[in-house]
């Protein structure tokens, strides 16, 4: 799933489709990761857990490649979250 792409909001696709589809991927790697802060990348990787794992059906994943300029401090920060984040 790549959410920067038009018409693609990650909450609606789950809330129509989340009983029917599993989803892979919504972490974008050509704005958030390479241009945002580490805590910035945190949040935004623990917000689609939230919206896209809830009650499952959710593999957690970059929408593509990850890229050759995203900081090594984002992708630290992005598996921390996968790490970290426990779905109620």
């Amino acid at each position: 799933m790549q959410t920067t792409a038009d018409a693609m909001d990650a909450r609606m696709f789950k809330q129509q489709f989340g009983n029917k589809l599993v989803f892979h991927g919504a972490i974008d790697t050509q704005g958030v990761l390479p241009a945002s802060t580490p805590d910035q990348v945190y949040r935004y990787a623990v917000n689609t857990l939230q919206v896209l794992g809830r009650e499952g059906g959710y593999v957690f994943a970059p929408c593509n490649n990850l890229q050759g300029d995203t900081p090594v401090e984002n992708l630290d920060a992005l598996f921390r979250a996968a790490r970290e984040y426990r779905i109620n």
